[in-house]
């Protein structure tokens, strides 16, 4: 009986210093084009794009300006890239690869990178596995770099990032979004170490 007593407390203890710090997970797929080597980007053109589904963004603290920004901080973190802005009239999805490419020529960009985001927030679990309440932040989302010369897609990501935790601002999903990002890019070389997360906090 006390040998159950303390493994109850060390499982508390753990379940405790989850839930306080977070259980960061993720997935999708991720391609890189093989030939490329920093500097790789340039001026990139960074695109937003609204929600997929037009239902609006999952949590209303989560906006579009602090998408583009939490991309926008990650981006820099590959040698020789610096990020400018395209017009909101191109964020739409009806716009193609083609003309997203042709507009970023006009900024004299070198590549154009469109982030589409299908769902971005925060939720609360109830169910019947332990624990049985649980919260998050979620982001569901594609990445997409292009170059601008030739119209080859560089960079391709579908992705799923979360993290589980009871401390769950909105602003957290941003980090999340950070968090695909930057593995995508270290595990095409572009980046040598995980960039340190640094999403906006809502306006």
């Amino acid at each position: 009986m006390r040998r159950l007593k303390s493994l109850g407390g060390a499982g508390l203890i753990l379940f405790s210093i989850i839930a306080l710090q977070g259980c960061a997970t993720g997935g999708g797929r991720g391609y890189v084009a093989g030939h490329l080597s920093p500097p790789a980007f340039g001026a990139t053109a960074l695109v937003v794009r609204p929600q997929i589904d037009g239902g609006g963004w999952h949590s209303p603290r989560t906006t579009e300006a602090q998408i583009h920004a939490a991309m926008a901080d990650v981006l820099r973190q590959v040698p020789g890239t610096t990020v400018i802005d395209l017009p909101p009239s191109l964020r739409t999805i009806d716009l193609s690869d083609y003309q997203l490419v042709m507009a970023a020529r006009k900024t004299g960009a070198r590549t154009v990178c469109v982030v589409t985001v299908d769902s971005i927030g925060s939720r609360v679990c109830l169910g019947v596995r332990i624990p049985p309440f649980w919260a998050g932040t979620f982001a569901n989302y594609n990445v997409r770099l292009l170059d601008v010369t030739t119209g080859k897609l560089l960079v391709d990501a579908a992705r799923h990032d979360e993290t589980f935790t009871f401390d769950c601002p909105p602003e957290h999903a941003l980090l999340d979004m950070q968090r695909g990002l930057n593995g995508v890019l270290r595990r095409g070389g572009l980046l040598a170490s995980a960039a340190k997360p640094s999403a906006a906090k809502p306006g």
